[in-house]
């Protein structure tokens, strides 16, 4: 005989004694753990077969969600969506032990698929419903986890939640950080709307990321919050690619990595010139699979985004290789197969110059449509310590890498802020981003911005201009500058702003470096770029002369100042005769009233002096004052528009178009240039260009 389910009750507060129980089957309790654990341990509930939810949950709601698991998709409505995902939470629905969401038919994922299909996340009530729970609902959580197309239509609703953020940045770096699923809730909402900006699903002002990032990081400017995103990888998640072949003919190569969307090219390379440490993104070199692993000299990877992304003046992003690893399998005699690592360093990680105890890892960025990404070189074990630890006939098809991907969302959305200031032609902002991060990060960054499409060297100008310190060049930056700078093709199509470029740059390279870049620009490139860079250099020379000349003028003024400063006291004392004038007369009318002098000035006045002969003396006295008077005041106003010519001149010459430029290009870098009218430049602030051979 079959066994009878036996039913549950469940009784809400408020119901009263006459009240009717929701009651259920004891297989749909069991779905969560919160009934599984009273049903089978020694509790009067679960043995009564009655349970109380004294204001736990609403009646409503649990109607919604205690009912067996195909229907619950079908009872959760737009009303009851937030409530029911709560309750779900509260319940503890085991999410983890659905294996069925692999395939797409789990309750959560088919709760998602409904929520997209009926457009429920444009709601507002939902989606801030969803924002305002995530940070402490395992549930919510993993609705958003659970699809890249969540965070994306919650992105025009999160740019404007910064501070849901917060809290998850702030626990990061007071380093409380743990990886639970609602902080990986908060870096995949972050992921989704760098990526929703990126691929233009929804756009933004530069004012608005501004406000977000600044609000998100707990920062009071967006130039504190640019120098926190940078500092560390805060909020990032990394994409483990483990056990991958990248030798074998049958292994897809490059590989293409979803979220992010990078390449990932390994490469075995047999030749002197590829020194270890990090870099930008290597030429592919793949040797055949059937290679001896002793004939390799160093090991690769490189990363770049998919050039399909990439190629869009929109898309941004920053991701990085934080451990690679490439490893053979020895057999060895009566044992499992020992694993060699083929490089010294087991976790093959290192910092952006080349420095394991670097506080920034190597990273790389995809900006207008520059895609340079990173690389990561390590030296292959010498062919005697091979021979020593047994990998003798061994080929490449058997090497096995292992990497780990991150993905920073903060600086994808920094990299937005950028490409908006580059837009924008606000290059203020340009420089004030680079003037706040590390100088090492911000030397990094403009090798990249070097191969930026949209206003190169207007943007290279800008950032050189704002990077802190007197920056230097280190033989690797200097190497990748010189390749992107002497470009013919975009000289000739941005040429109007190169006169900033040049003073912004020059100041960062020594002798030596200067006189590389001629060469560089000289060789091979033709007579017009040649020409042009002269000119540019006749342009700095007249540009260091108007600047003198303003000096000049701007010492005319102080003297026109200093005239004006005197005239003005003399209108100073002559308001103070008319004082005195005018107690004259209240002294007059009140002796011809018969009073007294009201003062010691015009009683002596009076009493020295016959009243009609001193009336007429102070008569032609107040007369011969207002003369004088007008006289100053027409020579003062003279005066004064005098130094408000002088001033708008020196305004003009300052910051104002110079040789007929554009006004929107960014200015040169005066700080570089002697300021000081009376004392000598040093070397370093005036050029010699072309440098002497």
């Amino acid at each position: 005989m079959a066994l009878v389910e036996r039913d549950l009750t469940i009784r809400f507060a408020g119901d009263g004694a006459a009240g009717a129980p929701l009651v259920i089957k004891e297989s749909v309790a069991r779905l969560f753990k919160y009934f599984e654990s009273m049903l089978d341990g020694p509790f009067i509930e679960g043995q009564e077969g009655e349970i109380c939810l004294d204001g736990l949950v609403s009646r409503r709601t649990a109607e919604v969600v205690l009912r067996p698991e195909p229907d619950i998709v079908t009872a959760i409505t737009k009303d009851t969506f937030i409530e029911a995902l709560v309750a779900l939470d509260f319940f503890q629905f085991e999410w983890d032990s659905d294996t069925r969401r692999v395939t797409g038919q789990s309750l959560l994922t088919r709760i998602q698929r409904k929520a997209l299909l009926c457009g429920r996340l444009d709601d507002a009530d939902i989606a801030n419903g969803l924002l305002d729970s995530f940070g402490d609902n395992a549930c919510v959580a993993e609705l958003i986890l659970g699809s890249e197309d969540v965070p994306r239509c919650l992105a025009p609703w999160l740019i404007n939640r910064p501070l849901v953020i917060q809290e998850h940045w702030q626990r990061r770096l007071g380093h409380e950080w743990q990886w639970q699923r609602c902080s990986h809730a908060a870096i995949w909402l972050l992921s989704g709307i760098a990526r929703a900006i990126s691929h233009g699903q929804f756009d933004v002002s530069r004012q608005q990321l501004d406000d977000f990032l600044t609000a998100a990081t707990g920062s009071s400017t967006i130039a504190e919050a640019h120098a926190s995103v940078w500092e560390e990888p805060t909020l990032s998640w990394s994409l483990d690619i483990i056990d991958l072949y990248p030798f074998d003919d049958s292994t897809d190569h490059p590989l293409v990595t979803d979220l992010p969307s990078v390449i990932l090219t390994a490469g075995g390379y047999d030749e002197e010139g590829h020194n270890p440490g990090f870099g930008l993104a290597l030429e592919p070199s793949r040797p055949p699979e059937d290679t001896m692993v002793s004939e390799v000299r160093t090991w690769s990877v490189s990363l770049t985004s998919c050039q399909e992304h990439a190629s869009r003046t929109r898309f941004a992003d920053c991701f990085g290789a934080s451990s690679v690893v490439f490893e053979v399998d020895v057999p060895d005699s009566g044992d499992p197969a020992r694993v060699v690592v083929l490089h010294d360093a087991a976790n093959a990680a290192c910092g952006i110059d080349s420095d394991p105890a670097s506080s920034v890892t190597g990273f790389g960025v995809t900006l207008l449509q520059a895609n340079k990404g990173m690389a990561f070189t390590v030296d292959n074990l010498t062919p005697e310590a091979l021979q020593e630890m047994g990998v003798r006939e061994v080929t490449l098809k058997d090497v096995r890498m292992k990497v780990w991907i991150p993905h920073f969302p903060m600086r994808a959305l920094s990299l937005h802020c950028l490409r908006k200031c580059v837009e924008d032609n606000h290059w203020e902002g340009v420089a004030q981003m680079a003037s706040a991060i590390d100088s090492e990060v911000a030397k990094l960054l403009l090798v990249h911005l070097s191969h930026t499409k949209p206003r190169p060297y207007a943007l290279m100008a800008s950032w050189a201009k704002g990077i802190r310190g007197a920056p230097s060049v280190d033989k690797w930056t200097w190497d990748e500058l010189q390749h992107a700078l002497p470009n013919p093709p975009r000289i000739e199509h941005h040429i109007a702003d190169i006169p900033a470029l040049i003073p912004s740059v020059l100041p960062m390279l020594d002798d030596h470096q200067r006189k590389a870049l001629w060469s560089a620009v000289s060789a091979g490139t033709g007579h017009r770029p040649l020409h042009l860079v002269k000119a540019l250099m006749e342009y700095m020379t007249a540009k260091e002369a108007e600047l003198r000349s303003v000096r000049l003028e701007s010492l005319r003024q102080q003297q026109t100042a200093t005239e004006a400063a005197h005239w003005s006291g003399k209108l100073e004392d002559i308001d103070g005769l008319h004082d005195e004038l005018h107690q004259v007369k209240e002294a007059r009318e009140a002796i011809d009233k018969g009073g007294r002098s009201p003062t010691p000035l015009t009683a002596a006045i009076t009493n020295d002096l016959p009243i009609s002969h001193g009336m007429r003396l102070l008569k032609q006295h107040l007369h011969q004052i207002d003369d004088e008077k007008k006289q100053m005041a027409v020579e003062v106003d003279r005066l004064r528009c005098e130094i408000d010519s002088l001033k708008q001149q020196h305004q003009h010459q300052v910051s104002g178009p110079a040789s007929g430029l554009p006004s929107h290009l960014p200015s040169p870098r005066e700080d570089h240039l002697d300021t000081s009218f009376t004392s000598a430049p040093s070397p370093a602030q005036h050029w010699v260009w072309p440098p002497h051979e």
